[in-house]
């Protein structure tokens, strides 16, 4: 299965930089690749969901602080950083336990499915 590849052409076809089963291409052997993207896959979408909370407050935050800055005129480029902080540690401490529960159900969730990918 291709993950990466190069911006080079070779016969109108894109070479491969690294191959996940291509040593057991070499052997013979067909490996099912689909259970370790499914993998993948399922924590991209759970990492999304858990970070989007901390990135948006974050991002109102600073854009307000942004449009008070710009009507009052002030040039000060750290002013954000404390209300961007104080923002992200309190969507951190009331967000935190449900983060925790879904980053800890995804993984025991992949725990449970290794045996049905050893079969």
């Amino acid at each position: 299965m291709l993950i990466l590849c190069s911006k080079r052409y070779h016969k109108k076809r894109l070479q491969p930089l690294f191959l996940i089963d291509s040593y057991f291409q070499k052997e013979g052997v067909r490996v099912n690749t689909a259970p370790i993207f499914d993998i993948f896959q399922s924590f991209m979408y759970k990492s999304f969901e858990v970070l989007l909370p901390v990135a948006a407050v974050s991002t109102v935050v600073v854009v307000i602080i942004a449009v008070i800055m710009a009507m009052m005129q002030i040039q000060e480029q750290t002013l954000t950083f404390f209300p961007k902080m104080a923002s992200v540690i309190i969507v951190l401490v009331a967000l935190g336990p449900w983060m925790f529960g879904e980053l800890t159900s995804i993984i025991t969730h992949m725990f449970d499915k290794i045996p049905d990918m050893l079969r």
